[in-house]
């Protein structure tokens, strides 16, 4: 086995090495996951809330408009589609 000298004068070999090197990957992977996993949710939320948001609006909007237009009729306005 290989063996390389590090800073400190002790040894390290490619084994530890290797195994040092695997353990920080996987720690960052599953850190990479999780913030993934996170922002699927926060995105959820999101979505979740702009589809109330829009039924809220849809409801002001068919109200206003049914308003409007029995103003016009109250008030002998008469205005083209268009």
């Amino acid at each position: 086995m290989n063996k390389y000298n590090r800073h400190d004068g002790l040894e390290t070999s490619e084994e530890e090495i290797y195994i040092n090197s695997m353990e920080s990957w996987i720690k960052e992977q599953e850190s990479r996951r999780e913030q993934i996993v996170s922002t699927i949710k926060t995105s959820t939320e999101i979505v979740e809330q702009n589809k109330i948001q829009l039924h809220w609006l849809d409801k002001a909007l068919e109200v206003a408009k049914f308003e409007f237009e029995e103003w016009k009729k109250n008030n002998n306005i008469a205005m083209p589609n268009g």
